[in-house]
């Protein structure tokens, strides 16, 4: 959990910083270095997310993964015409933009990503008990596989001793 709070939440957080300083600032080489480390955090978003995509296993947690991605989808196509306007020069409407209709939509897509990372937290607690509960049963297992051996080799040894003391 701790892995994917810094691999995704993290850099989310990253990534709306970047955006919000990339219209802030006015040197256009500023800007330019900004979008290109925007362009790599998005890459490394983008590669992180389609790793944790193939460890999906049940059905809930598949369709709370989609969710997520859809809408990160969105933020992602806002985050990069923001960009755009911002390289083009409009800086109006690059400030328009990373102020309300990004904000809201950064909000939603932290949002989707808490509603995952809950469910991935009730999953670990899942496989721990289901662990737990696995180890319990295997211990009265074989408590009870040596109690079994041991009055069997018992009554073996009866027999034995009582074979042995009869003509």
């Amino acid at each position: 959990i701790d892995e994917v709070t810094k691999k995704i939440g993290f850099t989310l957080y990253e990534l709306r910083g970047l955006s919000q300083a990339k219209v802030m600032a006015s040197d256009k080489r500023l800007q330019r270095v900004l979008s290109q480390k925007q362009i790599a955090v998005i890459e490394n978003l983008d590669n992180t997310l389609t790793e944790w995509e193939r460890m999906m296993v049940s059905e809930k947690e598949q369709q709370i993964f989609q969710n997520l991605t859809t809408t990160w989808q969105q933020y992602k196509k806002l985050v990069n015409l923001t960009r755009d306007h911002v390289l083009e020069g409009h800086r109006e409407s690059a400030f328009i933009n990373v102020g309300r209709p990004e904000e809201q939509l950064f909000q939603a897509l932290f949002q989707q990503f808490s509603f995952w990372l809950k469910e991935e937290v009730n999953n670990t607690a899942n496989v721990y008990a289901a662990a737990n509960q696995n180890y319990a049963t295997a211990r009265w297992t074989y408590i009870a596989l040596v109690i079994f051996f041991t009055l069997l080799v018992l009554m073996n040894c009866r027999l034995v001793a009582y074979s042995m003391t009869t003509p």
